[in-house]
């Protein structure tokens, strides 16, 4: 069964995620092993819980690996955008065989403090560079960038050197990293085609504030309906069926409206 949980961090930040587990007593011990302790753990609604639910786990599997597949080509079809071809991120080393993370823009998993004070400095402490730490603010779909200005001649300069992903990095060091080489080819091609670094820099603002307004949009389509006499069956579907949109265009997830 999957559970949506929720939790504050020390800085009393609130976070979702959800959780595999048969019980929902064991999707608490499973958290509280991570050092995770939810204020709030409920069944996920939706297909695959009822279909797990009554023993046709192979249906739920099956369903489950078709839409993976989908979404996988779908995200590498668009996961450049219109700067270029899709790109594999080159994998040339073991370690980078162990990341097993695409170069493509997408959420970073891992320690939510970690990941929040990334977002909010533009994760000055992985990349001591202006220029890269413009790129990252701007790799992770649908999130405010930190740095939202730089100079052309440190992003041009950013773009030619390659992203090492070391040994001693950790999980969402690694995922940050990846993204970043990524845009870095991606900038480099899309110059290469005959565009200009400033255009480049346009569009990736353009594409981020799309994906912010897609984001509070969402949000607030489903507060208002939070308000109406619409019933919670309905209001469940509508908001699995938004999750997937924000999910195909790498945004993040909502939580559910009684949730916030």
């Amino acid at each position: 069964m999957k559970y949506l949980y929720e939790y504050r961090t020390s800085d009393n930040v609130i976070h979702d995620g959800v959780i595999n587990a048969r019980t929902r007593e064991e999707a608490f011990s499973k958290l509280k092993r991570d050092g995770i302790r939810p204020s709030r753990l409920r069944e996920a609604p939706g297909i695959f819980n009822k279909l797990w639910g009554k023993g046709k786990r192979w249906i739920a599997i099956f369903v489950l690996a078709v839409l993976s597949l989908f979404f996988l080509i779908k995200n590498a079809q668009r996961s450049t955008g219109d700067f270029g071809g899709p790109d594999d991120g080159g994998v040339d080393s073991e370690l980078d065989k162990e990341v097993v993370e695409p170069t493509m823009r997408r959420q970073v998993w891992g320690d939510a403090a970690i990941i929040e004070k990334g977002c909010r400095t533009g994760w000055e402490f992985v990349f001591s560079d202006m220029g890269d730490r413009f790129l990252a603010s701007f790799a992770i779909p649908g999130v405010e960038p930190a740095v939202k200005n730089v100079e052309e001649r440190l992003l041009y300069s950013a773009i030619q050197r390659d992203v090492d992903i070391m040994e001693e990095d950790g999980f969402e060091v690694r995922q940050i990293k990846s993204m970043l080489r990524g845009m870095k080819k991606e900038a480099l091609a899309y110059i290469k085609e005959g565009g200009s670094l400033s255009s480049y820099v346009s569009r990736l603002i353009e594409r981020q504030e799309f994906e912010i307004k897609m984001l509070v949009r969402v949000k607030g389509e489903l507060k208002a309906l939070e308000k109406t006499d619409i019933s919670r069956e309905e209001l469940e579907e509508l908001w699995e069926k938004r999750n997937e949109e924000l999910r195909m265009m790498g945004i993040q997830s909502v939580s559910f409206p009684e949730a916030e």
